[in-house]
């Protein structure tokens, strides 16, 4: 098989204005992304990687845009002569240079492909919707380049000395999209005050400060892809193509570490990066990133496009549990301060809620804290649904979630207190008279020192 060079060859999936799907080179993806809706990837992870890599592109060949540039309604190609004087830094295979490939750890242990693929399970497992077989099945070139581009993104800590991505645990990604790809990519094209080097030329940083295109293609992994010998059925794609079996796949640690990185498209509050946790093992936190995103957009102190699209990607340690992807759209919200002292003081109440609910008549032990956490969703709904009258002030917020709650605890009272006893019956109207308060728990250090004096 020929070098598969990235340039030309048709890996990169997008949706024209009119309809039409294509695979494209990146080339062809730059020259019509006045005309390209979006990436077309089924997995949202793939669509985010993707859209940073042609924007590290578009640094690295025109340069650092000057205050409120614009991009042109169409790419002139001639802005891109850079990426034809590198062209073997974009063959994917091939004896000589790699695209995000190192050629010094082909000696070592070959893993199935699927390792750089998250989605897709390895050995034989049954335990899983989907299945592979190690060194029968393997992935098109296409997706194995889609797999490298995941990683500066979304790699997770893997053990064995494979460290995380440069974002840690991948954190929720927030990026503004247009009516075109060349919109898309205009919105984050902004002045940044180091550009840097990409990893595909010579990208070590000496500094403690990570510039742009250095933080957009870290690479946390060393991979060497085996030569594909065989056609067949690409286990990701299903495209007949030849298929690439095995690879090396190791941690990197040439990497600097204990560097300062902020990421354009990552949400900051309080200096620490907002991410989505776990659904299965905390599924009452799964409504959680929506109030801190909103009070992030609130913040935010500039001209805000009206449509972003937020993926956020789940997993448990090296596990990968979840990926998943929301557009939201944000009008003329950051003008508004009533909007952002309501929900912060709204946040901080819900906040106290578990620790606050009690009934002291009630003497068996109850989670209460799993109470909230199971309802909390619905009551953020209500809330949500009834903004404009709580901040003009017709509904009190607090009257408001309380009510909420006494419409809900008789039917978890119900199902945590079946029996028909005089005890059960009991505790299911004590559990259904639990409400939250205001009132702050007394300190009982506090309340034995008050007493004697």
């Amino acid at each position: 098989m020929s070098d598969y060079n990235l340039l030309e060859e048709e890996w990169i999936p997008v949706l024209y204005q009119n309809g039409e799907y294509a695979r494209l080179g990146i080339k062809k993806t730059l020259e019509d992304a006045h005309i390209i809706r979006q990436i077309a990837t089924s997995n949202p992870m793939d669509r985010v990687a993707l859209i940073r890599f042609l924007l590290a592109i578009l640094y690295w060949c025109k340069g650092n845009p000057a205050e409120n540039d614009q991009l042109p309604e169409k790419f002139p190609m001639e802005w891109f002569k850079k990426l034809e004087e590198n062209r073997d830094c974009f063959n994917l295979l091939g004896e000589g240079k790699r695209f995000y490939q190192d050629k010094d750890v082909k000696n070592n242990t070959m893993l199935p492909v699927s390792s750089i693929i998250h989605e897709i399970p390895t050995g034989t497992s049954i335990n899983h919707f989907r299945h592979s077989v190690d060194g029968i099945d393997g992935l098109c070139p296409a997706c194995c380049a889609i797999g490298l581009l995941r990683l500066p993104v979304f790699t997770t800590q893997g053990g064995q000395g494979k460290g995380p991505g440069i974002n840690n645990k991948p954190p929720l990604y927030i990026i503004p999209i247009g009516q075109t790809l060349l919109e898309t990519l205009n919105f984050s094209y902004k002045p940044v005050e180091d550009l840097g080097s990409p990893a595909w030329e010579n990208n070590n940083s000496t500094d403690d400060r990570v510039p742009l295109l250095n933080g957009f293609t870290d690479l946390p992994r060393l991979v060497w892809f085996k030569k594909p010998l065989e056609t067949g059925i690409c286990m990701n794609c299903g495209r007949n193509e030849h298929l690439v079996q095995e690879c090396i796949f190791s941690g990197n640690n040439n990497r600097k570490k204990d560097v300062y990185w902020k990421d354009p498209h990552v949400a900051y509050i309080d200096n620490k990066s907002l991410g989505t946790d776990n659904p299965i093992k905390i599924w009452f936190k799964t409504d959680r990133p929506w109030t801190n995103l909103l009070n992030y957009f609130l913040n935010t102190n500039q001209n805000l496009p009206q449509n972003f699209l937020v993926v956020g990607f789940a997993s448990d340690q090296a596990k990968h549990i979840d990926i998943w992807e929301r557009t939201l759209t944000i009008s003329n919200i950051a003008q508004n301060e009533s909007q952002a002292v309501f929900l912060k003081k709204w946040d901080e109440a819900v906040k106290k809620i578990p620790s606050l609910i009690r009934d002291f008549r009630r003497k068996t032990n109850l989670n209460e804290r799993s109470i909230v956490r199971g309802i909390r969703p619905h009551i953020e709904n209500e809330i949500s649904s009834n903004l404009i009258p709580i901040i003009d002030g017709k509904i009190q917020p607090w009257e408001f979630a309380c009510t909420e709650y006494n419409k809900l605890m008789p039917s978890v009272a119900s199902s945590l207190s079946p029996g028909f006893t005089c005890i059960q019956m009991k505790k299911r109207n004590a559990i259904s008279e639990t409400i939250p308060t205001l009132e702050l728990k007394k300190d009982k250090k506090s309340k034995k020192i008050k007493e004697r004096n």
